[in-house]
């Protein structure tokens, strides 16, 4: 089943760059209007440079990249080498005269190479798309908001096909019925005090108050609940005050993940 995301960054791309090219992570990393003898990271800084000090446009928001991921999911049978053709033909033509990186690795890294020819039943590969904001050589934004997120997932969904990835909303359902998978194991809890179950209740309580990521965020912090960003995958992490380390969104369940709630929110302001 094919998963997508979308996102558009305010912060730079620095840290996101280096995670997708450092060694052993990445099978497979392509590049546009890139130079493979200078840094990736120091040729999206002077992309931006250039854009503040040329551009005839401004960038109220502020944003300096957008990501995309596009991954499938385990024993759907794809290999690498496939999810990554899939992420480059994507970006390839959403993006064709912008600066990219595509990156394609497996969930799990315990040897990247078992990857490269064969589908593994244990894992599922996703595929980062790295763009940078502003076009290299007119010096304009690249204009993609997140309300083409349903365009964009349609493009990705019929270049999916070619792969044999069905797209994922057949299987997304609403909030409410996911949420339905998780009420037995909290029934089993609810004898004693469970910070599993306390901090899903406290995030479907923020999501369903909520229409947009800061109303989300701002919800949960009332509740006594820290989320931010994980710089390593494209999650949320949440901080429970009984628990000392933090917890990622995809750990409790699909429903708390980063990408189902931006999904949920970004239905809420399509009604």
């Amino acid at each position: 089943m094919l998963k997508f995301s979308f996102y558009r960054c305010t912060k730079s791309p620095t840290s996101m760059i280096s995670h997708v090219t450092k060694p052993g992570m990445s099978i497979y990393i392509d590049t546009q209007n890139l130079s493979a003898g200078e840094d990736y990271k120091t040729q999206f800084k002077k992309t931006m440079s250039d854009f503040y000090a040329n551009g005839v446009e401004k960038n109220p928001e502020g944003v300096e990249y957008i990501h995309v991921m596009i991954s499938n999911e385990k024993y759907d049978g794809q290999t690498a080498a496939q999810m990554h053709e899939l992420a480059l033909r994507f970006a390839r033509t959403i993006f064709p005269y912008a600066q990219f990186i595509v990156a394609t690795q497996p969930h799990e890294t315990p040897d990247l190479y078992m990857y490269r020819n064969e589908a593994e039943a244990d894992n599922s590969i996703h595929c980062h798309i790295i763009v940078c904001a502003a076009d290299p050589k007119t010096h304009e934004l690249v204009h993609v908001s997140h309300g083409d997120y349903h365009e964009l997932k349609n493009t990705a969904e019929a270049i999916a096909k070619d792969y044999g990835l069905e797209p994922e909303e057949k299987k997304m359902g609403t909030f409410a019925e996911v949420q339905k998978t998780y009420e037995a194991e909290e029934t089993k809890q609810s004898a004693g005090f469970s910070w599993v179950a306390d901090l899903r209740r406290k995030i479907s309580k923020a999501v369903n108050n909520a229409t947009t990521l800061d109303e989300f965020y701002a919800v949960l912090k009332q509740d006594g609940i820290r989320v931010e960003p994980s710089l390593s995958f494209d999650d949320f992490v949440y901080f429970h005050p009984s628990r000392e380390t933090p917890c990622r969104g995809i750990k409790l369940g699909r429903l708390y993940s980063k990408e189902y709630i931006t999904f949920v929110l970004d239905q809420k302001n399509r009604r």
